[in-house]
């Protein structure tokens, strides 16, 4: 037969199993809630990354494009003796030569490719 004694002892005992249970509970959950902010960042990060991909790629597309016109736009450009229309009755030579050397250095002003000057 179960005494008294006995009875508070089952009850103290379920209740410190209930409160194990709980605590194992509790903690799933908070090991359930860190699973899942740790997905949103992974998610965020790697939205981010895929943001940042397409921003690169769309700035290599926007280079390109821009190469592509710039090159155009040098190729019209005279550098040779046909911006001369008509016969200067001496040697033109100097004058295609510096002619093409002011487009020259032109394009290398505009482009900011000068050599930085030694020390």
């Amino acid at each position: 037969m179960f005494n008294s004694l006995n009875i508070k002892v089952v009850q103290s005992e379920v209740a410190e199993a209930r409160r194990r249970q709980s605590a194992a509970e509790a903690q799933a959950n908070a090991d359930i809630v860190a699973a899942q902010q740790a997905r949103r960042a992974k998610e965020a990060q790697l939205d981010a990354e895929r943001a940042i991909s397409d921003k690169q790629r769309e700035l290599e597309q926007t280079k390109a494009s821009n190469a592509a016109l710039v090159a155009q736009a040098e190729a019209k450009r005279q550098s040779d003796g046909a911006c001369i229309p008509s016969s200067l009755a001496v040697n033109t030579s100097l004058t295609i030569l510096a002619n093409a050397e002011r487009i020259a250095a032109g394009m290398l002003d505009r482009y900011d490719l000068r050599p930085a000057a030694a020390a």
